[in-house]
């Protein structure tokens, strides 16, 4: 009896810790069930879609975005300047502000990902891992200077020679765009083989999404500094090269936070935190399994025979 008994545990207990794609479980019934059991339970369940965080992004940009163009027309057009307070706050070419806060915030999520990403990339041993913590880091950077302007002191050794110059025809009105450039052909350089490893879907957004930004930054932002040099900044329609130069930055990182979040959910590592003060009594997950693993396995007392008296 006793091995009875233990054929018959062996056969109905068997533990499990893998982990199943969301995408798995939309087209599982079965699976569905398991995952609504998981949110009922005592357990907190975070479940993060790509896209729909890409869309509440997108319409928070679009409207700092309209936002400032209504500021603008009130102000040039409507005669009221100040607007109480609101024609700063909503200003994309002023610093300390709505656009300036979410714009540091999207780059610090970023860098916090990118971090994310390297860790779970050095636990697997896999390679790159050092990519993913130079983009973390450039990103807390680019965080840093959303919040404290510290590229205004950039190419500051080169405004006399291109006021001299006349900033050649106002291109280079702003000195940091020289330095800044080259910063992104060294990084471009570094991290062609980087690129080029990384998954078709993930390549092709880190693409766009630097696309999107460096054009914003330089590309739009000596185009603004060319109207300024010849026009001023006083103007409704220098204000709209704002628009467009900060909009665009802050599209591409919409994408590239799309694609970091879509890399994280594809990776095998996926992503669990667990926040416990003392004695573990609940977990807070960021996945769902199709079946929970047990540390110990349960007893099963084993079975006796009774004679009759």
């Amino acid at each position: 009896m006793r091995a009875i008994g233990a054929e018959l545990y062996s056969k109905t207990w068997q533990p499990s810790t893998r982990l199943t794609p969301v995408r798995d479980i939309q087209h599982s019934p079965g699976l569905k069930k398991d995952a609504a059991s998981l949110h009922a339970s005592p357990h907190l369940t975070l479940v993060i879609s790509p896209k729909k965080l890409a869309l509440v992004l997108t319409l928070v940009v679009l409207s700092l975005i309209l936002a400032h163009v209504a500021v603008q027309y009130i102000k040039f057009f409507q005669g009221h300047p100040t607007l109480f307070g609101f024609h700063h706050q909503l200003n994309l070419d002023d610093e300390n502000n709505l656009p300036a806060w979410y714009s540091s915030s999207a780059l610090l999520l970023s860098a916090i990902l990118l971090a994310v990403i390297g860790l779970a990339n050095k636990r697997e041993g896999n390679p790159y891992t050092r990519e993913w913590f130079g983009l973390a880091a450039i990103f807390l950077y680019l965080s840093l200077d959303e919040a404290a302007e510290l590229h205004e002191g950039m190419g500051a050794s080169l405004r006399p020679m291109l006021k001299a110059a006349g900033y050649f025809h106002g291109f280079l009105r702003y000195s940091w765009v020289i330095p800044g450039a080259m910063f992104v052909l060294v990084v471009a350089l570094t991290y062609l083989r980087f690129l080029a490893a990384l998954p078709v879907k993930t390549r092709a957004l880190f693409l766009i999404a630097g696309s999107l930004y460096v054009g914003g930054a330089l590309g739009i932002e000596m185009l603004g500094g060319r109207h300024e040099y010849l026009y001023g900044k006083e103007n409704f329609s220098y204000l709209m090269f704002v628009a467009v130069e900060e909009g665009l930055e802050m599209l591409g990182i919409v994408v590239f936070l799309y694609a970091l979040v879509s890399h994280l959910g594809s990776s095998r590592s996926g992503l669990q935190i667990l926040i416990e003060d003392g004695p573990p009594e609940h977990t807070s997950h960021l996945a769902v399994e199709n079946q929970l693993p047990m540390n110990n396995p349960p007893k099963v007392p084993p079975l006796k025979s009774h004679n009759p008296p």
